[in-house]
This record gives C-alpha cells, structure tokens and sequence, in this order.
C-alpha cells in the first residue's frame, strides 16, 4: 500500500504503526525543473509542531508560509536600532493576517510599545 500525504498529522498518527523493516518513508520534493524522490529514515518527531520543523517539512516555524514570513520579517526588525513606525504598522499587519495566535505575540506588543508605536 502506498499513502501520500502532506499532513503533519498523518505522519504523527503513525509514529506506533511504523516498522522499519516492513515499512518506508519517502520524501517528494519538486526543484526546479526535476523531482526528487528520496527515502529518508522514519524519525519520531512527536507532536505536530515538531514535525512541521523536521527535515520533510522544511518550515522554520510551526506555521502557514505566509505566518512563517511575516515571523521572519518581525524578529529581523527586532534586532533594528531605529526601525520606523511605518515598518513596524505594515509587519503588525502581516501577523494579524497570518497569525492570530502565537506566543510571540507578547514580545511583539511589548516592541511596538517601547519604541512608540500604538497598534
């Protein structure tokens, strides 16, 4: 039997089924032009989070793509000595578009606050 899947879900549900003699994991990844079809070793991730993090899933964050940009764009802007109000208004908007709950929220108010921008 093959099952393809791109859940996360899937792949944590079978973490007591899977027997690495029987069974196997393989990784489909289009680059480019040319599509890779690779076996990887079955590693249990446990959680979900854990396995959107892991080697097949490629995410920085446990996340949409678009939330996983507008991360990456708010922790950059953190590390900014003067980052203006406009940037920090437009990023806030990012991240009430893409994610409404996260536990970078607290940080995140807590930047605009410091540096004088009410949103």
């Amino acid at each position: 039997m093959i099952i393809a899947t791109h859940s996360p879900l899937i792949l944590a549900s079978l973490e007591q089924q899977f027997h690495d003699p029987v069974d196997k994991l393989f990784h489909l990844q289009i680059a480019g032009d040319e599509v890779k079809f690779d076996e990887v070793t079955f590693v249990k991730h446990g959680r979900v989070d854990a396995w959107l993090t892991s080697e097949l899933f490629e995410l920085k964050q446990p996340t949409s793509q678009p939330a996983e940009t507008a991360l990456e764009r708010a922790k950059a802007i953190l590390a900014e000595e003067k980052p203006t109000p406009e940037t920090i208004k437009e990023i806030h908007k990012q991240l009430t578009d893409t994610l409404p709950d996260d536990e970078f929220w607290p940080r995140w108010l807590y930047f605009a606050k410091q540096k004088g921008v009410k949103i």
